[in-house]
């Protein structure tokens, strides 16, 4: 079974943009990985920008000279929904940090980018309001 997860950024009046994200979700897979790979707002930005998430990878694009589909996926390449399966109604959208945190959305773990440009975790249904722990705190990254 796989770890769903969401990825958001903070934007100003506490409104968050996220994307869903299928697979890996678990802190020291995708909570290490956006720590490590995607450590500034506009590398964030570009991500969710592409909706919905099948495999975060480290590497938003992939190589041109190579394939890349649903099928076919690139190693350490995100896999999005609309760009590689061309799926329609898979965009970002903004979110609402408590409706996420119930237990019936199935969602593990929400990642957050915040306006501080530090990445925050929480683990969903664990708190009935969520509380927002920094996520760099678990990782040594050089």
């Amino acid at each position: 079974m796989s770890t769903r997860s969401y990825i958001c950024i903070e934007k100003e009046n506490n409104k968050y943009i996220g994307s869903y994200c299928h697979s890996n979700g678990e802190l020291y897979c995708n909570g290490e990985m956006l720590v490590k790979y995607y450590n500034n707002r506009e590398k964030v930005e570009e991500l969710i920008s592409y909706g919905d998430i099948s495999i975060l990878g480290e590497n938003i694009n992939p190589n041109h000279k190579y394939e890349h589909t649903f099928d076919n996926r690139q190693e350490d390449v995100t896999l999005f929904y609309g760009r590689d399966r061309n799926d329609d109604d898979f965009e970002s959208k903004e979110v609402d940090l408590n409706i996420l945190n119930k237990p019936e959305s199935w969602i593990r773990y929400v990642y957050v980018y915040c306006l501080d440009d530090v990445w925050r975790y929480f683990s969903c249904a664990e708190d009935e309001i969520p509380k927002l722990r920094y996520l760099e705190d678990l990782f040594y990254i050089d």
